[in-house]
């Protein structure tokens, strides 16, 4: 029964972190297991000099089994965004950042952040996706991602 209970209290738990994404297309990136990506999730006390609540990212370093699709769920979810700025090269997305409105209930910005490095020419070969929620702005963010 006690072994019951803390798996109960454990899903409970968790359940903040997997709605983060709900009803956004890049969630699968975080949901799934792929080969030679690396995800980092940090919550809590951590966060709060960033005036963060949520870091999430995703990288891979073999992006061209996932970056056609990635770049897809980026796009569809920048048509949330009610602020977002992007870079191409070529014809494929570059970068971007995104401002997403809050989820329904919550207060905490949402912010997307892809890169997709490969397609810099003499770029390392690396394909990244990060998903965040606070209080923090966009100017402060795309400071801190500059350092």
């Amino acid at each position: 029964m006690k072994r019951l209970m803390l798996i109960l209290l454990l899903s409970f738990c968790l359940f903040p972190v997997v709605q983060a994404q709900k009803g956004l297309h890049i969630g699968e990136f975080f949901n799934r297991k792929f080969a030679k990506a690396t995800l980092v999730q940090v919550e809590g006390r951590e966060l709060k000099p960033y005036h963060l609540t949520l870091y999430r990212s995703f990288s891979i370093g073999e992006p061209e089994n996932v970056a056609d699709r990635m770049e897809q769920c980026v796009m569809a979810d920048a048509r949330l965004a009610y602020s977002k700025e992007t870079g191409e090269l070529g014809e494929r997305l570059y970068y971007a950042f995104l401002a997403l409105p809050p989820r329904e209930g919550q207060q905490a910005n949402r912010y997307i952040f892809y890169r997709n490095a490969s397609l810099r020419q003499g770029g390392k070969d690396e394909l990244t996706l990060v998903y965040m929620e606070g209080s923090v702005t966009m100017d402060e963010l795309k400071k801190l991602f500059k350092k």
